[in-house]
């Protein structure tokens, strides 16, 4: 049994983001986002560097360097799971 994947989206494009990494089967995820910032845990402290949307892929509540687009998270899903 694989953990499960925690998606934290930062940015003016979260929703969008969402919307395009729910098109992509994987099981076991998190997806948690916000377009400023929020106390949710998995979103603490977690900002949007300039005012890019970034991605961070996280498991057991470590991170990922975050990634600016869905291609570049899907990878890190892709390479985490199949590791």
């Amino acid at each position: 049994v694989s953990s499960t994947a925690e998606i934290a989206i930062v940015g003016k494009d979260a929703h969008q983001y969402r919307k395009q990494i729910d098109k992509y089967f994987f099981p076991n995820k998190i997806i948690l986002g916000t377009l400023s910032q929020s106390q949710l845990p998995l979103l603490e402290n977690r900002v949007s560097q300039d005012e890019d949307t970034q991605v961070f892929v996280c498991y057991n509540k470590t991170c990922q360097l975050p990634v600016k687009s869905v291609e570049e998270a899907w990878e890190q899903l892709k390479l985490t799971r199949f590791s």
